[in-house]
């Protein structure tokens, strides 16, 4: 091996061994939440989409809202409890953001439309992706935990 490439995998291993610092620990049970929340967004997408139209009502969304605002709190709670994951806990501020958003017009309107619905199940498994990417990035980080 030449001087370079030596310089070069040491400066890697360096790198990622301080990149390893800079973020916390991988929490299977973080994990579990966000998967068990993006499956809440998919049945209730799913229940609007397939000719429920009763569903499609705010009061009859009402109940999925306030389930998603709670598995995020015990998302929020649980990465809270941990240093360096600020990354997570901006991802967990932009979902309720959108929820939020998504929510308040729904109640304006009294009815989401099943292409709406979809579209916010498309943007729910985009962020709740990154954020799910985050923690797995954190598992199969150099050295595993």
């Amino acid at each position: 091996m030449t001087a370079i490439a030596r310089r070069t995998c040491t400066l890697f291993v360096v790198l990622c061994l301080a990149a390893c610092s800079f973020v916390a620990s991988y929490d299977e049970t973080i994990d579990q939440q966000i998967t068990a929340a993006v499956a809440k967004v998919d049945a209730w997408a799913s229940d609007i989409r397939v000719a429920k139209p009763a569903s499609a009502t705010y009061a009859a969304s009402a109940k999925f809202y306030q389930e998603l605002g709670l598995s995020l709190d015990a998302i929020e709670f649980r990465t809270q409890r941990y240093d360096k994951n600020d990354n997570t806990l901006t991802q967990i501020v932009l979902i309720r953001r959108s929820v939020e958003r998504v929510r308040a017009v729904h109640e304006s309107t009294g009815i989401i439309l099943a292409d709406e619905a979809e579209a916010f199940k498309r943007q729910m498994h985009d962020q709740f992706g990154l954020l799910l990417g985050w923690e797995l990035a954190k598992k199969n980080r150099v050295g595993g935990l």
